[in-house]
């Protein structure tokens, strides 16, 4: 594991990652900080009775995978369900439901995610799988429960099913990590606006674009150019009405 003075530089590795994976960060500065988080695959799996040590172990697993996969770094894939795998030989106090849930949508989310980059015939189980998962544990948690989510939408996306794609994505819960937040919501709201264009909700997808101009009203500088074309997108859509 990481020294316990390094978790403000752990999250910006984390922020990093997630900025890289949804299209928003600079993929040379991600490349870097892929195999830095990844240290923690060769870390034990912190003990049965440290509930948050094993959260934290956990989400940066769950992330190298979804980047491992994402920039195609299979070596990195393969230590990645090593560690899940060495996480299920750990026991879990019976009373530590959070980690439960969160363990098995985290690998829930990992497994569609490698099923459909390899064009695995059983995707479409493990995707309704992941679904099933997180709408069984939002009694227990709601970690990993927006970004699988939004993993799960932009899959289906890739696969041509639009309709549910964008029933997915707008499954969002109102649980959302402040740290993530300048990431996830974003990228949610700017992919419901295009599927919502794509299968005709013009009025859905307004409401998505509009949203997304509300928390991107001063944008940094290297995401200007993203919210120019969501602009231009709703001036067209609002023009056609």
């Amino acid at each position: 594991m990481f020294p316990d003075d390094s978790w403000l530089e752990v999250d910006l590795l984390e922020v990093q990652l997630w900025d890289d994976l949804f299209g928003l960060g600079d993929s040379v500065v991600a490349a870097a900080a892929g195999p830095a988080l990844a240290a923690v695959l060769w870390a034990d799996v912190p003990t049965r009775a440290d509930e948050g040590a094993r959260l934290r172990w956990l989400n940066h697993v769950c992330l190298v995978g979804l980047w491992s996969v994402r920039r195609s770094r299979p070596d990195m894939t393969t230590r990645v369900g090593e560690a899940l795998a060495r996480h299920r030989l750990v026991p879990t106090d019976t009373t530590l439901e959070t980690l439960r849930a969160s363990a098995e949508v985290c690998e829930g989310m990992f497994r569609a995610v490698v099923a459909a980059d390899g064009g695995d015939d059983d995707f479409p189980l493990r995707d309704a799988t992941l679904d099933l998962l997180v709408d069984s544990h939002l009694s227990q948690t709601l970690w990993w429960t927006n970004e699988a989510m939004l993993i799960s939408a932009g899959l289906k996306a890739d696969m041509g099913d639009l309709s549910a794609a964008l029933a997915t994505v707008r499954r969002r819960y109102h649980w959302w990590p402040q740290v993530y937040a300048h990431s996830l919501l974003p990228a949610s709201l700017r992919l419901e606006g295009r599927l919502a264009t794509e299968v005709g909700d013009t009025a859905g997808a307004i409401r998505a674009y509009q949203h997304y101009l509300a928390l991107r009203y001063d944008p940094d500088p290297q995401l200007q150019p993203e919210a120019d074309e969501v602009r231009a997108e709703l001036a067209r859509l609002l023009g056609e009405r």
